[in-house]
């Protein structure tokens, strides 16, 4: 009846995430009159023998929506019933790999369809009872219940769960409903914890929204208002950044050094960061690969690895499915959204990397892609963040000049706060530009190379964000050029004053060792011109003119 090798390859495909097929072989054992303890029997002795997959009482629902059919023919009441099954939403963390939701639409094929659509309006009734997990299931079954020809009736307020006190999260976001029988919640990485969100009803397009909020203008004027604030330059607190790049160009790398430099509270590339609990979200590289990249991160940094438990918390998560998924053409949290959120308590920041692994919707669809990023944004506190690695595509990663650094909808560019764009120079080196920033200047700039000797990326600040850094480092580049030219003149080679043919300022100047990075990145030509100029204006150098070997003069730069 259940062929072993058949639900073995059934409980792999629920663990990728297509959980039709076991729930076909668990309708048929109930058809076949199997009891439910049987069925569970077979299906973990089979389970054993593939990948760790978060368990559930299947059978469970499909009798008890039997029931309820059951009931609703023989005229008496649903709700019970209905309430039961919205219940195993929360206790047995339904949505891992089965929603009550679905096997109600697996109603449309019942001859009875009117008793159909009064069993999905009995548990919509219940799912807006306010438990915990039934927001998926009221807003699916919405839509299922709407060809009934009359209601089954409407719950008094005894009949709905009871709800305990209002309990905050430590999020600012409102307080969930428990149940004091449900199991405890867990942080063991292969148990995701329950979903505890607290229902909202889903916008058009499939957005969560919440009522807005009216702004008191009389406590605005009694208060100072407290400027932005940011993790570092371009990495704005309480919000969600975007580092977008071509595949292979190391941006996971660069994710996680920036990890360990707010985790060790260490500078990023010279720039200072505020030093944050973190937690690096990997669905893309194996616990192997992170441990390498790390303690060679450490090692250029200088951090003892031991010093970051308790502040970096690496995850690994290659082998999970999204964070929201596509449902109806509504995006709705995954197990693996309500697992992170119960990880995020008491930690500031989070990495997340990367959108294609995390995000299950449609890239091109702005809805869609807006109620990811507010998503991740509910998951950090305030003086938290969230930095989102993404791929870009081919196009955008030919194009090396390009400001729009992103693939998709412009609501990954609109949605978030800022925005890095990772490219690789002809010169093989990298640059990470900030692209976009709602809170501070654009334009910073960090020139990254790699390191043989130490087998990670190392990198320094190139073209600051803020005017005074910017201004301090162009004085800094002055200087190192005027040591450049006095080198050149003592050495008996002084540097040209040509600005065209073979052997120019830049071609000379550009060949010593010290020369200035902000000098090297793409278009930063008519900045090193405008440089020398400044500096003759200032008379820190002069020109003069020397004889070469075919007796012709040639203008050459000394130190005044």
């Amino acid at each position: 009846m259940f062929p072993k090798d058949q639900i073995r390859a059934a409980l792999q495909k629920a663990a990728l995430g297509d959980h039709e097929e076991l729930g076909r072989w668990i309708y048929r054992g109930l058809d076949a009159g199997m009891p439910g303890a049987e069925i569970d029997s077979i299906i973990l002795e089979a389970r054993a023998e593939v990948p760790p997959i978060f368990f559930c009482n299947h059978h469970a629902w499909a009798k008890t929506y039997n029931e309820l059919k059951n009931a609703i023919r023989a005229g008496d009441d649903p709700m019970p019933l209905a309430i039961e099954i919205v219940e195993m939403a929360e206790h047995h963390h339904a949505q891992a790999i089965w929603e009550p939701a679905d096997i109600i639409e697996r109603g449309r094929n019942d001859v009875d369809n009117e008793c159909y659509a009064k069993a999905g309006i009995a548990i919509l009734a219940a799912s807006a009872g306010g438990s915990a997990g039934s927001a998926r299931v009221h807003a699916k079954v919405a839509l299922l219940a709407t060809t009934a020809k009359s209601a089954p009736g409407v719950p008094n307020e005894g009949a709905r769960r009871k709800q305990p006190p209002a309990r905050q999260n430590g999020h600012g976001e409102p307080p969930q409903w428990f149940d004091d029988n449900a199991p405890p919640a867990s942080h063991d990485a292969n148990t995701p914890p329950p979903e505890y969100s607290q229902p909202k009803k889903p916008a058009d397009g499939g957005c969560q929204i919440e009522l807005p909020q009216p702004i008191d203008i009389r406590h605005l004027a009694a208060t100072e208002p407290a400027p932005p604030r940011s993790i570092m330059p371009g990495i704005p607190e309480g919000e969600v950044s975007l580092l977008g790049s071509h595949g292979g160009y190391g941006k996971s790398e660069i994710g996680l050094h920036f990890a360990t430099c707010s985790a060790a509270g260490r500078p990023f590339f010279g720039v200072p960061v505020q030093q944050r609990r973190v937690a690096f979200f990997s669905m893309e590289d194996r616990p192997d690969i992170l441990h390498w990249r790390l303690a060679r991160i450490c090692a250029w940094l200088g951090v003892d690895i031991a010093s970051l438990a308790g502040r970096l918390d690496l995850i690994d998560a290659t082998s999970c499915g999204p964070l929201m998924d596509e449902m109806q053409n509504a995006m709705v949290h995954t197990t693996i959204y309500q697992w992170i959120r119960e990880r995020m308590a008491g930690q500031q920041v989070l990495i997340v990397d990367g959108a294609s692994d995390a995000f299950g919707g449609r890239e091109i669809s702005r809805a869609q892609v807006r109620a990811f990023i507010r998503s991740l944004r509910k998951l950090i506190p305030d003086d938290g963040a969230v930095v989102l690695l993404a791929h870009v595509d081919k196009v955008t990663a030919r194009n090396g000049d390009t400001t729009e650094g992103y693939s998709g909808s412009t609501a990954w560019n609109n949605s978030c706060r800022a925005r890095w764009y990772l490219r690789r120079e002809d010169s093989g080196e990298l640059r990470l530009e900030l692209q976009k920033a709602n809170y501070s200047a654009l334009g910073a700039q960090f020139a990254i190379r790699w390191n043989d000797s130490a087998h990670c990326f190392v990198g320094e600040l190139i073209l600051p964000a803020g005017r005074m850094e910017r201004e301090l480092l162009a004085q800094d580049a002055r200087e190192t050029i005027v040591r450049i030219i006095g080198e050149l003149s003592a050495a008996g080679t002084p540097c040209p004053t040509a600005t065209a043919g073979p052997r120019t300022a830049y071609h000379v100047l550009s060949a010593h060792a010290s020369f200035p990075a902000c000098f090297k990145a793409k278009g930063s030509a008519r900045q090193f011109w405008n440089a020398l100029e400044t500096l003759r204006t200032d008379k820190r150098i002069t020109t003069g003119f020397e004889n070469s070997s075919g007796r012709n003069k040639r203008e050459v730069f000394h130190v005044a």
